[in-house]
């Protein structure tokens, strides 16, 4: 990556760290059903946001990095680090690097853990037939919740899920704001 386009990463990092502080913690699943299903004129639903932006609670569609890395938020997305998971612990070390790069404090946490406010849980699933990830976010209400295309609505999953089958949870981390 040139000079220039680092430049450009940085100051696109910053601009979504800014505006992230600015996104209510817990979430709350009608409110974010809201805005992920409003209509663009040139397309159903907003596009560039998958269960990993959803589960983080990106404000933004992609558009970070794309012409340098992906075309969709995944795990690891502002890290020099080509994206590869080859397993568990670098999908979780992935997801660690960019909690770091914008400025939240993940933590490990149950399932069963009391909500807190200010805060909220992620459970990062993980496939190694399909050597992908899936992420499910826990709401200010209890309910769990998850975006299983990056081109749908958000759903309520029925927790523990079992419709993702080739998936089993590898961790459960418990997000807020430095």
């Amino acid at each position: 990556m040139s000079n220039i386009e680092n430049q450009e990463v940085i100051k696109k990092l910053i601009e979504l760290r800014e505006r992230m502080k600015s996104v209510p913690l817990p979430p709350n699943f009608e409110r974010d059903l809201e805005f992920y299903s409003k209509k663009n004129p040139d397309r159903e639903y907003r596009y560039g946001f998958n269960c990993y932006a959803y589960a983080m609670r990106f404000p933004i569609e992609y558009s970070i990095c794309d012409r340098y890395f992906h075309p969709y938020y995944k795990p690891g997305f502002l890290t020099t680090r080509p994206y590869e998971i080859l397993d568990p612990s670098t999908l979780i070390q992935l997801f660690n690097g960019d909690c770091d790069s914008l400025e939240l404090r993940h933590e490990p946490a149950n399932i069963d853990d009391p909500i807190e406010p200010d805060s909220y849980k992620i459970e990062i699933f993980y496939s190694r037939k399909e050597n992908d990830f899936h992420f499910l976010r826990q709401n200010d209400d209890g309910s769990w919740s998850s975006k299983r295309n990056w081109e749908k609505i958000p759903i309520l999953e029925t927790y523990p899920t079992r419709d993702i089958l080739t998936y089993i949870p590898i961790d459960v981390q418990r997000i807020s704001r430095k």
